[in-house]
Protein backbone atom coordinates (compact mmCIF):
# COMPACT_ATOMS: atom_id res chain seq x y z
CA UNK A 1 0.00 0.00 0.00
CA UNK A 2 2.90 2.23 0.39
CA UNK A 3 3.00 2.12 -3.58
CA UNK A 4 -0.47 3.99 -3.56
CA UNK A 5 1.00 7.23 -1.08
CA UNK A 6 3.99 6.99 -3.71
CA UNK A 7 2.03 7.49 -6.33
CA UNK A 8 -0.03 9.93 -4.56
CA UNK A 9 2.64 12.15 -3.67
CA UNK A 10 4.23 12.00 -7.39
CA UNK A 11 0.85 12.51 -9.15
CA UNK A 12 0.58 16.04 -6.65
CA UNK A 13 4.11 16.78 -7.90
CA UNK A 14 3.16 16.68 -11.62
CA UNK A 15 -0.09 18.77 -11.18
CA UNK A 16 1.89 21.31 -9.08
CA UNK A 17 4.48 21.51 -11.97
CA UNK A 18 1.51 21.48 -14.79
CA UNK A 19 -0.12 24.45 -12.37
CA UNK A 20 3.07 26.48 -13.12
CA UNK A 21 3.33 26.33 -16.54
CA UNK A 22 1.33 29.81 -18.08
CA UNK A 23 -1.87 28.35 -19.75
CA UNK A 24 -2.96 31.31 -21.68
CA UNK A 25 0.63 30.99 -23.64
CA UNK A 26 -0.17 27.86 -25.01
CA UNK A 27 -1.65 27.30 -28.92
CA UNK A 28 -5.04 25.77 -28.85
CA UNK A 29 -4.09 22.41 -29.18
CA UNK A 30 -1.44 22.47 -26.43
CA UNK A 31 -4.51 23.88 -23.98
CA UNK A 32 -6.96 21.02 -24.75
CA UNK A 33 -3.91 18.81 -24.04
CA UNK A 34 -3.12 20.55 -20.50
CA UNK A 35 -6.57 20.62 -19.69
CA UNK A 36 -6.80 17.20 -20.16
CA UNK A 37 -3.49 15.56 -18.51
CA UNK A 38 -4.74 18.18 -15.72
CA UNK A 39 -7.92 17.11 -15.50
CA UNK A 40 -6.73 13.47 -15.05
CA UNK A 41 -4.04 14.01 -12.55
CA UNK A 42 -7.27 15.79 -10.65
CA UNK A 43 -9.20 12.58 -10.90
CA UNK A 44 -5.98 10.69 -10.00
CA UNK A 45 -5.53 12.43 -7.18
CA UNK A 46 -8.87 12.36 -6.25
CA UNK A 47 -8.83 8.31 -6.58
CA UNK A 48 -6.28 8.17 -3.87
CA UNK A 49 -7.93 10.33 -1.70
CA UNK A 50 -11.00 8.21 -1.39
CA UNK A 51 -8.94 5.14 -1.22
CA UNK A 52 -10.51 3.29 -4.03
CA UNK A 53 -7.37 1.70 -4.71
CA UNK A 54 -8.85 -0.63 -1.24
CA UNK A 55 -11.96 -1.70 -4.01
CA UNK A 56 -9.49 -3.02 -6.44
CA UNK A 57 -12.86 -5.31 -7.84
CA UNK A 58 -16.20 -4.24 -8.94
CA UNK A 59 -19.27 -6.07 -10.74
CA UNK A 60 -17.91 -5.05 -14.08
CA UNK A 61 -13.95 -4.36 -14.33
CA UNK A 62 -10.92 -4.89 -11.92
CA UNK A 63 -7.64 -7.13 -11.86
CA UNK A 64 -9.72 -10.35 -12.09
CA UNK A 65 -11.45 -9.36 -15.12
CA UNK A 66 -8.31 -7.79 -16.38
CA UNK A 67 -6.03 -10.53 -16.27
CA UNK A 68 -7.53 -13.26 -18.13
CA UNK A 69 -7.69 -10.79 -21.01
CA UNK A 70 -3.64 -9.93 -20.70
CA UNK A 71 -2.67 -12.17 -24.05
CA UNK A 72 -5.14 -9.66 -25.81
CA UNK A 73 -3.25 -6.29 -24.66
CA UNK A 74 0.39 -7.60 -24.43
CA UNK A 75 2.46 -7.74 -27.75
CA UNK A 76 2.96 -11.32 -28.84
CA UNK A 77 5.61 -10.96 -31.87
CA UNK A 78 8.79 -12.69 -30.77
CA UNK A 79 10.05 -15.30 -28.35
CA UNK A 80 10.81 -12.67 -25.85
CA UNK A 81 7.20 -11.00 -25.40
CA UNK A 82 6.23 -14.84 -24.84
CA UNK A 83 8.82 -15.29 -21.95
CA UNK A 84 7.38 -11.75 -20.56
CA UNK A 85 3.46 -13.06 -21.41
CA UNK A 86 4.83 -16.29 -19.37
CA UNK A 87 6.22 -14.46 -16.33
CA UNK A 88 3.01 -12.55 -16.17
CA UNK A 89 1.26 -15.47 -15.76
CA UNK A 90 3.46 -17.45 -13.33
CA UNK A 91 3.40 -14.31 -10.96
CA UNK A 92 -0.41 -14.03 -10.97
CA UNK A 93 -1.00 -15.82 -7.35
CA UNK A 94 1.62 -13.12 -5.88
CA UNK A 95 -0.54 -10.17 -7.81
CA UNK A 96 -3.95 -11.42 -6.55
CA UNK A 97 -2.47 -11.62 -3.58
CA UNK A 98 -1.49 -8.13 -3.43
CA UNK A 99 -5.01 -6.99 -4.40
CA UNK A 100 -6.58 -9.90 -1.58
CA UNK A 101 -4.45 -7.47 0.39
CA UNK A 102 -5.89 -4.58 -0.47
CA UNK A 103 -9.52 -5.81 -0.08
CA UNK A 104 -8.54 -6.56 3.10
CA UNK A 105 -7.37 -3.41 4.30
CA UNK A 106 -10.32 -1.87 2.70
CA UNK A 107 -12.70 -4.19 5.05
CA UNK A 108 -10.63 -2.95 7.95
CA UNK A 109 -11.76 0.47 6.90
CA UNK A 110 -15.09 0.19 6.43
CA UNK A 111 -14.68 0.08 2.21
CA UNK A 112 -16.85 -2.36 0.76
CA UNK A 113 -19.00 -2.53 -2.37
CA UNK A 114 -22.68 -2.78 -2.12
CA UNK A 115 -23.69 -6.42 -2.09
CA UNK A 116 -26.44 -6.21 -5.26
CA UNK A 117 -23.22 -4.89 -7.56
CA UNK A 118 -20.91 -8.37 -6.87
CA UNK A 119 -24.09 -10.10 -7.64
CA UNK A 120 -23.33 -12.70 -10.35
CA UNK A 121 -19.45 -12.70 -9.09
CA UNK A 122 -19.60 -16.43 -9.60
CA UNK A 123 -19.63 -16.03 -13.41
CA UNK A 124 -16.73 -14.53 -14.20
CA UNK A 125 -13.62 -16.18 -16.32
CA UNK A 126 -10.15 -17.03 -14.32
CA UNK A 127 -6.72 -17.20 -15.90
CA UNK A 128 -5.68 -20.81 -16.26
CA UNK A 129 -5.25 -23.22 -13.71
CA UNK A 130 -0.79 -22.84 -12.44
CA UNK A 131 -0.65 -26.55 -13.44
CA UNK A 132 -1.29 -25.33 -16.94
CA UNK A 133 0.14 -22.18 -16.89
CA UNK A 134 3.62 -24.37 -16.01
CA UNK A 135 3.05 -26.68 -18.94
CA UNK A 136 2.66 -24.05 -21.30
CA UNK A 137 5.69 -22.07 -20.16
CA UNK A 138 7.91 -24.67 -19.31
CA UNK A 139 6.98 -26.05 -23.10
CA UNK A 140 7.85 -23.04 -24.84
CA UNK A 141 10.96 -22.66 -22.91
CA UNK A 142 12.59 -26.26 -24.08
CA UNK A 143 11.21 -25.29 -27.40
CA UNK A 144 13.80 -24.51 -30.75
CA UNK A 145 10.59 -23.02 -32.18
CA UNK A 146 9.46 -19.21 -31.64
CA UNK A 147 6.18 -19.93 -29.50
CA UNK A 148 3.23 -22.33 -28.52
CA UNK A 149 1.08 -20.32 -28.73
CA UNK A 150 -0.92 -19.39 -32.12
CA UNK A 151 0.20 -16.81 -34.49
CA UNK A 152 -1.26 -13.21 -33.34
CA UNK A 153 -2.22 -12.27 -36.69
CA UNK A 154 -4.02 -16.10 -36.95
CA UNK A 155 -6.31 -14.70 -34.24
CA UNK A 156 -6.94 -11.87 -36.02
CA UNK A 157 -7.99 -13.29 -38.75
CA UNK A 158 -10.30 -16.00 -36.89
CA UNK A 159 -12.14 -12.55 -35.16
CA UNK A 160 -12.68 -11.51 -38.77
CA UNK A 161 -10.12 -8.41 -38.33
CA UNK A 162 -8.11 -7.49 -40.77
CA UNK A 163 -4.78 -8.84 -40.43
CA UNK A 164 -2.00 -6.80 -39.23
CA UNK A 165 0.15 -5.70 -42.02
Amino acid sequence: MADYGRREKESRAFLERLEAIDRSRLADAERLNYDLFRRSLRDRIGEYEFKTYLLPITNREGFHTEFPQLADNVPLDDARDYENYCARLEAFATYANQHIELMRAGLKGGYTLPRVVMEGWEGVSWPRSSRTRRRICSTHRSRSSPTPFPDPSARASRNGDAKPS
